[in-house]
């Protein structure tokens, strides 16, 4: 507009993507919409053996929930709460 150029936009060539490598040192806190809950997080790496899991298909985020707690408890040592 300014330039009085054509911009032509295009998808990224490189994708983007970030990876933890250690246990964060800041604990984060999330509220809620209506400001009732507050959700206190940090970050930590996931594991080889739960990375490939999730690479080959085996464990995502559209399972189950009874079943993916029960598969990271089980075979991933989890605590049930944290899964």
């Amino acid at each position: 507009m300014f330039a009085k150029i054509e911009i032509i936009a295009s998808e990224p060539v490189v994708s983007f993507r970030e990876t933890v490598t250690e246990e964060s040192s800041v604990k984060c806190l999330s509220k809620s919409p209506n400001k009732h809950n507050r959700l206190f997080l940090k970050a930590a790496p996931l594991g080889h053996d739960l990375g490939m899991a999730c690479e080959e298909g085996k464990i995502c985020a559209t399972m189950d929930k009874k079943v993916l707690t029960k598969t990271l408890v089980s075979e991933f040592k989890w605590d049930k709460n944290h899964a």
